[in-house]
This record gives structure tokens, C-alpha cells and sequence, in this order.
């Protein structure tokens, strides 16, 4: 399975570099904007050090002639995600880097496998009020639920996820602004924390260990596999 693209570690970060590039970014600065961070003094303080990258999100579907043709035949937008690694704060503990989070629009699944790095999946679903904590490593993927609200954190490392959606999916990023979800990532002396967010109420947490998984292997040899567990036949 080859995506076209390279993978270089930077620390414990990554980037990812292939021809004709087309994407975009997120800073510290617009999650901070948005009032989607967990402390928002931390954050502040951490601005006044200047603004940062903290994810970038390639379009793949759209440059990348194998995936472009695969992406119109079967109705599924394939993108790279590169979260960065870090903490938004100044004592080097607290939140770790984070993609702003989003529901989608129409009632699809999505499904993120994990090419490099370490991360946690967050998967809020608010009639259950229910979060589900993921943790994902290398070769792992996760089968989102299409009514969650879900958002990345990186790990220790940061991380690169390959993100196959319908196009038809939508993206509703009003889900999270304001409040951001109702469990955060934290890193304290090594260790990992899941502080509730105060938003939030009586939201109970879920935490739970990707498996390794196959599906973006089956996007290029048996893509009809790939639309049922998203959903797309069904609707």
C-alpha cells in the first residue's frame, strides 16, 4: 500500500512531504480564538511565547492522481492529518496538541488509521453522554461512530493519520466551539491524565485500546468494503 507520500520523524514530531501539496493548518492561536482549549490561561501564556503550528491536514484526494480517480469512483475524500507534538502550556505539563474536533453533518462513519506516531482518539456522543478514549499506535485504526463529536490528541510522539470520510460527510466544527469535549489528554511527568472538562456534565469516560486493522489497504484492492463501514449503501 503506497499512499505517495514520505514520512520523516522531527523529534517527536513528523512531516510529511510529497509533489503538489494541497492542504491546510491550524495554530494554537485560532483553537484559542475558538475557546476549544481546556485551560484557557494556559494557552494564553503559552501564546505570548509566539504562535504555533499544531496540525496540518493534507488533501490527498485532491492531488494525488491514484487517489483522486479511486476518491471519485467510490465517493471517499482521503487525507493525511500531521498533529504535532506538545503541550499548550508553559510548564511543560498540562493538554497536549489537539485537532479542533468536529461532528459530521450527515450521519456517516469515518475511519482513521494510524501511519506513524502515538495518539488517543476522543469520540464524545452526546445522547448517551458517553466519551470513548482510544488509544491509538502504529498500524492501529479506529471505526468512528458517525453521531460522535471526535477530536485527535497526540501522545508522547506526535502523530501522522491517514482520515478516509464519505464527501458527502460534512464537517460541523460548531459541535465544538466554545466548549471543546468533555475529557481532555494530559501529560504530567510522563504520565498520562484525562481531566473532565467542566462544560460538561454528567458525561461518564471510556477508555480503550485501538486494534491493528487493514482498511486502508481494502480502500485500494476492495473499495465496496470500505463504503459499507461507512455507511454509504445504507443511506
Amino acid at each position: 500500500m503506497d499512499l505517495g507520500i514520505e514520512i520523516k520523524e522531527q523529534g517527536k514530531s513528523y512531516s510529511v512531504n510529497y509533489e503538489n501539496a494541497s492542504g491546510w493548518s491550524r495554530s494554537l492561536s485560532r483553537l484559542v480564538e475558538d475557546e476549544v482549549v481546556f485551560s484557557m490561561r494556559d494557552a494564553r501564556e503559552l501564546l505570548k511565547k509566539g504562535d504555533v503550528v499544531i496540525y496540518e491536514v493534507y488533501n490527498l484526494w485532491k492531488t494525488l492522481p491514484k487517489i483522486r480517480e479511486l476518491s471519485e469512483k467510490t465517493g471517499i475524500n482521503c487525507d493525511v492529518t500531521v498533529l504535532n507534538h506538545g503541550i499548550i502550556s508553559t510548564s511543560g505539563s498540562g493538554e497536549l496538541f489537539f485537532t479542533y474536533g468536529h461532528r459530521h453533518e450527515k450521519c456517516y462513519s469515518e475511519i482513521y488509521s494510524l501511519l506513524a506516531g502515538e495518539a488517543f482518539l476522543v469520540s464524545y456522543e452526546e445522547d448517551r453522554k458517553r466519551t470513548t478514549m482510544t488509544h491509538m499506535e502504529e498500524g492501529d485504526e479506529v471505526l468512528i461512530s458517525p453521531t460522535s463529536i471526535h477530536r485527535l490528541y497526540c501522545g508522547r510522539k506526535g502523530a501522522v493519520v491517514v482520515g478516509l470520510v464519505p464527501k458527502e460527510a460534512g464537517h460541523n466544527y460548531e459541535a465544538v466551539k466554545g466548549r471543546g469535549v468533555p475529557y481532555a489528554v494530559f501529560l504530567k511527568e510522563g504520565q498520562y491524565e484525562y481531566p473532565k472538562n467542566p462544560k460538561f456534565k454528567d458525561v461518564e469516560l471510556e477508555l480503550s485500546d485501538a486494534s491493528k486493522g487493514r482498511t486502508l489497504e481494502y480502500f485500494f484492492e476492495t473499495p465496496d468494503e470500505v463504503k459499507n463501514l461507512l455507511g454509504m449503501k445504507s443511506l
